[in-house]
C-alpha cells in the first residue's frame, strides 16, 4: 500500500503573504502558450477523458508501469540522510545503486518519519522513451521551443527538493501521488539567501522551510508567495529563475519537460549573478545553453544590450569574460611556447589567470596582428574581467561607470568586432 501522509501544515507569517495559485481546467493550447510567453506561473489539469476513440493518450503513469518499464534492470537513485535533496557536495546526499524493483519496493513502504529517503530524480527519458508509451498522457508543449529534455521523478511521500530555481522552463506533469510546491517570484532572490555566484550550486537556498513535525514555516521567506498542492493530472508551468521547494504528499511520479526561455523572460538576478559567475569567464558561449538567443553565439552586441538595459555590471562581467576567453584562443591560433606561459589557464581560486591574458595580447601586437589602441583597448577590459570577476556578489554601478562600461562595449564591437565572437 503506497505510503502516504496527510499532516502536512503551512503556516505564513504577515509580511509573508500566502497565495493559492488557481487550478484551470482543460485549457486550450493558446492559453498554455499565453502564459509561457509571459513567463508566468500556472497550474493546469488535463481532462483526461477519452472523448476522440481508444486510441487517445490519457492514461497516467503507475508504479506498475515503472517496474514493467524497467523490469530486472538497476537504476542510480540519490540518497539523502535527511529526506532533503540539496545536490551540493557538501550536503547529505550520495548517489546509490540498486535493482528498480528494490528501489520500488522501498518507496511503497517507505516510512515518512524515517530521515533516510532514497529519491529516483531526473532520469532522461530518453534513455528508455518507453517509458511514456503511447497511451500515457502528454502536456500541450509550446510551439518554437528549443530541445526538450524530458525526466522521470519517482520517490516516497516525504520527499524534499529544497528552495531553489532551474535555469529553464518547465512543464511538471503530476501523474501519480500529490506534490506541495512553494513558488517565489525572482525578484526575490536578494532574500533567498542564495549560494554564492561562484559556488557549486548558485541556485539553491539555505533556507530551510520544512521544520520538524512536517510542517512548511513560509514566514521564513520574508517575501510573498504562491502556493500549489499537484494531484493527478496536473501540469504545472514553472518559468526559468522562479524559486520553489517541493515536498511529496504521498509516493510521487512526475515527469518534467525543461527547455531553454528566451532571453526576454531571463532578466533576473538570479540570472545576472550567473552571467557574472566564473563559468562565464572560461567559456562565454555557455550562455546560449542556458538561454534560447538564437543560433548565434554570445558576442558584444549582446553585451550592449544588457548595459541598454540597465545591467552593466552583468554586460561588464560578459564582456570581460568575452575577452579573456579570446585570449585563450588566440593562445592556441598562435601556438605560442609553453615556457612564456602566456595562457589563462584557472588559478586556485577557479578564475583565469588575468595576468597571463595580458601577456597573450603584448604578443598579438608584437606580430602586428592588433594596433596599439585595440592593445589598449583589451588590457582595459581585463582589468573590468578582473574587477567582476572578483567581486563576491553583482553591484550597482553609478550612472558614471554605466555609460563608460557601455562607452567601452561600443568602442570592442567596433575595433574588434567579430574575432572576439566565441
Amino acid at each position: 500500500m503506497p505510503a502516504t501522509d496527510t499532516r502536512l501544515t503551512v503556516t505564513g507569517a504577515p509580511n509573508s503573504p500566502i497565495a493559492r495559485l488557481q487550478k484551470i481546467v482543460a485549457p486550450s493550447p493558446r492559453e498554455i502558450q499565453t502564459f509561457i510567453d509571459n513567463a508566468q506561473p500556472a497550474l493546469f489539469t488535463q481532462n483526461l477523458e477519452n472523448k476522440e476513440g481508444a486510441h487517445k493518450a490519457n492514461r497516467l503513469l503507475t508504479t506498475g508501469d515503472l517496474r514493467h518499464a524497467f523490469s530486472n534492470q538497476s537504476v542510480t537513485v540519490s540518497v539523502s540522510k535527511t529526506g532533503a535533496f540539496r545536490y551540493e557536495p557538501q550536503s547529505k546526499t550520495q548517489p546509490g545503486h540498486m535493482p528498480f524493483s528494490a528501489f520500488a519496493d522501498y518507496v511503497e513502504n517507505a516510512n515518512r518519519l524515517s530521515a533516510e529517503r532514497l529519491y529516483l530524480s531526473q532520469f532522461p527519458i530518453d534513455a528508455m522513451p518507453e517509458i511514456l508509451g503511447h497511451d500515457v498522457a502528454t502536456p500541450h508543449m509550446p510551439k518554437d521551443t528549443s530541445p526538450i529534455t524530458k525526466n522521470l521523478w519517482f520517490g516516497p511521500a516525504g520527499t524534499i527538493s529544497p528552495l531553489h530555481f532551474d535555469r529553464s522552463h518547465n512543464l511538471l506533469h503530476q501523474h501519480c501521488g500529490r506534490k506541495h510546491i512553494v513558488i517565489v517570484d525572482p525578484s526575490h532572490t536578494h532574500l533567498m539567501k542564495a549560494g554564492s555566484k561562484n559556488s557549486v550550486s548558485p541556485h539553491v537556498s539555505s533556507l530551510d522551510l520544512v521544520t520538524s513535525g512536517f510542517n512548511v514555516d513560509l514566514g521564513r521567506l520574508g517575501t510573498p508567495c504562491l502556493e500549489a498542492i499537484l494531484e493527478p493530472g496536473d501540469i504545472l508551468f514553472l518559468p526559468a529563475f522562479w524559486w520553489h521547494n517541493v515536498i511529496s504528499l504521498d509516493v510521487s511520479i512526475s515527469v518534467n519537460y525543461w527547455w531553454r526561455p528566451p532571453l526576454r523572460a531571463c532578466l533576473w538576478p538570479n540570472f545576472l549573478r550567473m552571467v557574472s559567475s566564473r563559468t562565464m569567464y572560461h567559456d562565454p558561449s555557455v550562455i546560449s545553453q542556458w538561454v534560447d538567443i538564437g543560433s548565434h553565439k554570445v558576442d558584444t552586441a549582446f553585451c550592449l544590450f544588457l548595459a541598454d538595459e540597465g545591467q552593466s555590471f552583468a554586460a561588464a562581467s560578459l564582456a570581460g569574460a568575452i575577452v579573456t576567453a579570446f585570449c585563450g584562443k588566440v593562445l592556441q591560433i598562435l601556438a605560442m611556447p609553453e615556457s612564456t606561459d602566456p595562457a589563462p589557464e584557472a588559478t586556485q581560486d577557479g578564475l583565469p589567470d588575468f595576468v597571463a591574458a595580458a601577456t597573450v595580447i603584448a604578443a598579438l601586437v608584437s606580430q602586428g596582428l592588433i594596433n596599439t589602441s585595440q592593445c589598449g583597448l583589451l588590457l582595459q577590459w581585463l582589468e573590468v574581467a578582473t574587477e567582476t570577476a572578483n567581486a563576491p556578489e553583482p553591484c550597482l554601478y553609478s550612472s558614471e561607470r554605466s555609460k563608460t562600461i557601455r562607452d567601452l562595449i561600443v568602442r570592442l564591437n567596433i575595433e574588434l568586432g567579430d574575432c572576439l565572437l566565441t
